[in-house]
């Protein structure tokens, strides 16, 4: 297990972690979690993710991580020990929706047809999400625009010809 390793399922890391635990001689904790079906309101991207994913993030910590205070009104009164020695080993994992979004081809030529006969975005938004299932944003929708149009490349006297026809 490295930094920047990508897994397909829970599962899948939870069988390198095993195997990282008995290579390493070390155990870890969950000390800071929340589930993917809990995070759905916050982030609707989620909604279309897979239902192995359980996390949507997952802090482990190693336990013997932290340090042991005594409370200041029984500091003499009796001896005591801990696992905890200040280790500060970690992993933090997040669920990554890496490609999911990406607009295809077909799609992008589908929005420029739309924002050339000059439809609302909010409606072209709303029809690609509901044909798409993807999250798509109205920057989204403007930067394929700006990006898919072709600027023509013509001569001065084409421009002052289209210019006098228009305004005369």
């Amino acid at each position: 297990m490295r930094v920047g390793d990508v897994f397909q399922t829970y599962a899948d890391f939870e069988v390198a972690l095993s195997q990282y635990k008995k290579s390493n001689f070390v155990d870890f904790y969950i000390k800071d979690s929340k589930t993917a079906k809990s995070q759905i309101q916050r982030y609707p991207k989620l909604s279309n993710s897979s239902e192995q994913l359980k996390y949507y993030y997952v802090k482990l910590a190693c336990v013997h991580g932290g340090s042991y205070r005594k409370k200041k009104s029984c500091q003499d009164l009796r001896s005591t020990s801990t696992m905890r020695q200040g280790c500060e080993a970690f992993i933090y994992l997040i669920a990554n929706a890496k490609g999911d979004a990406r607009v295809t081809p077909q799609e992008k030529t589908e929005v420029l047809e739309l924002m050339e006969l000059k439809a609302n975005k909010k409606l072209i938004q709303h029809k690609m999400q509901v044909k798409t299932g993807k999250i798509i944003s109205l920057k989204d929708i403007a930067n394929i625009y700006t990006t898919g149009i072709t600027l023509s490349h013509s001569s001065l006297s084409e421009v002052v010809e289209q210019l006098q026809k228009t305004h005369n």
